[in-house]
């Protein structure tokens, strides 16, 4: 049986990660130089939260997801690969701020008590983090861990998605016999995905290659490992050309690049020059979000849901697709064999998503092989139906917790009032939408529009973004778009 929670050794291991007295924390606080302290005490919150869920595993990942390299956060990882339940997040809150040693083991003591957790059950930890400012966090990390008698596993460099995975195949899986975490994170990942897409993809062949703009992040390692996992199962059926691959130079990384910088300004990412004929994707820092050029994530909506609806048809299985949006579905029924075929690629499909969360690398897979299915261009793809010209405007705040959404984050109902303002503006412009939401990492928030043409929809954009910068606060200079 483990020990009970030894307060003394916490607090002493505390009085080396005290709390900044300036500052108050809030989810999304990010910054390297000031959350030593933070990420300390997440590592005994992991613990805490293993425990109360039976020894389950927890993970813990050090990342800044699509910010600059010096705004790095840390994300916790519940046992099926979901983000920490909501409640947890204010026991977070509530022990990043605690000022004092003792006030954190009151906290924790507050926690225990709320929770009913037994403090002789066994705990345990995964984590990692990606390839900025990692050393120093990981150790308060680590002193968090052990200050709290956990087990810890280091899985090392890795993807966000790579740790939510391994989390789940922890908890759910077998668990490997032998090796360290560190290798067996790559190995178990790069295998599934690896052998879904063999068994996605068929006898089909390869399309042309795809720059892949990897934001200096660490999705350019990984992916390269990926695809060279793939390609040996399957013969260089995965072509990808790595830019934006810098991940040693300070200052790199998501800078000029990346998934957020595509979305947002509509345009590529530096260092990327293509013709018309040519294919191109886009990371961000740590590969848990992609845009593919100006096919986003509707568009590949559209393109799963047409191919799936598809697959059912031609296998003859009797069930029903639900999809969200858009879905284009084809297809008929085959002779015998062409129907065992489309049930094998409607399993590979299922194991080719990482379920535990978004993954840019298995969705680029997911997408790949359905393009090599159907043998279709970006093009092909693009005119299935063609979308409203958008914008995407992040507006600098001085307090983005003022801002209070809802109906699934489309709608403001704090700042009061502003919102009426909003509706008047969108009533102006045909085809007119726009919504404003706070980001979760980034004191800022992010305005988006929709007109019927890309003049209207950016003088949308810019009005609405001016409108909050000028009613909620905001900061830094106003921009010379915003009207």
């Amino acid at each position: 049986m483990a020990q009970t929670i030894d307060y003394d050794k916490i607090k002493e291991a505390s009085a080396k990660y005290p709390k900044l007295k300036e500052i108050n924390y809030t989810y999304g606080t990010a910054g390297a130089e000031y959350l030593e302290s933070v990420i300390f005490r997440v590592g005994i919150l992991g613990g805490l939260r293993s425990k109360k869920l039976n020894s389950k595993v927890i993970g813990i990942m050090i990342t800044a997801s699509h910010n600059p390299e010096a705004d790095n956060g840390v994300k916790l990882v519940d046992p099926s690969g979901e983000m920490l339940e909501q409640q947890w997040e204010g026991y977070a809150t509530q022990l990043a701020n605690a000022q004092s040693d003792d006030d954190l083991i009151a906290v924790i003591k507050s926690i225990v008590s709320e929770n009913g957790i037994d403090e002789s059950k066994e705990a345990s930890i995964v984590y990692a983090r990606d390839t900025r400012y990692g050393p120093k966090l990981v150790a308060a990390l680590e002193e968090g861990i052990k200050a709290i008698n956990v087990v810890g596993g280091n899985l090392g460099i890795k993807t966000t998605p790579q740790l939510h995975y391994f989390t789940y195949y922890l908890n759910y899986c077998e668990k490997p016999a032998e090796g360290s975490y560190e290798e067996l994170a790559d190995k178990l990942y790069y295998e599934k995905f690896a052998e879904a897409f063999h068994k996605a993809v068929g006898d089909n062949p390869c399309l042309s290659p795809i720059y892949i703009d990897a934001a200096n992040g660490v999705g350019a390692p990984k992916l390269k490992e990926l695809a060279e996992w793939i390609n040996k199962i399957n013969n260089n059926v995965l072509k990808v050309i790595i830019i934006n691959d810098d991940i040693n130079s300070q200052g790199k990384l998501n800078f000029q690049c990346g998934a957020d910088y595509v979305k947002t300004g509509q345009k590529p990412p530096y260092g990327l020059v293509l013709d018309t004929k040519q294919r191109a994707a886009s990371l961000d820092g740590d590969a848990d979000h992609r845009t593919f050029r100006l096919l986003d994530g509707d568009k590949i909506a559209a393109l799963a849901a047409g191919f799936i609806i598809e697959l059912v048809k031609t296998s003859g299985l009797d069930i029903n697709v639900g999809v969200v949006q858009t879905a284009y579905a084809n297809g008929s029924s085959h002779a015998y064999l062409e129907k065992e075929l489309a049930i094998k690629k409607l399993q590979a499909l299922t194991e080719l998503i990482n379920q535990t969360v978004g993954d840019a690398l298995s969705d680029l897979l997911f997408v790949e092989a359905i393009l090599i299915n159907r043998q279709w261009t970006f093009n092909q793809w693009n005119s299935a139906y063609t979308d409203l010209p958008n914008r995407l405007v992040k507006v600098v705040v001085e307090n983005r917790q003022i801002f209070e959404t809802t109906n699934a984050e489309r709608t403001l109902v704090e700042p009061k009032g502003l919102q009426e303002k909003i509706d008047k503006l969108v009533a102006q412009y045909k085809d007119g939408r726009s919504f404003v939401r706070p980001s979760g990492t980034e004191d800022v928030v992010r305005v988006y529009a929709e007109a019927s043409t890309q003049k209207d929809c950016d003088e949308l954009a810019f009005k609405v973004a001016g409108l909050v910068y000028d009613e909620a606060g905001g900061t830094g200079g106003r921009p010379s778009e915003f009207l």
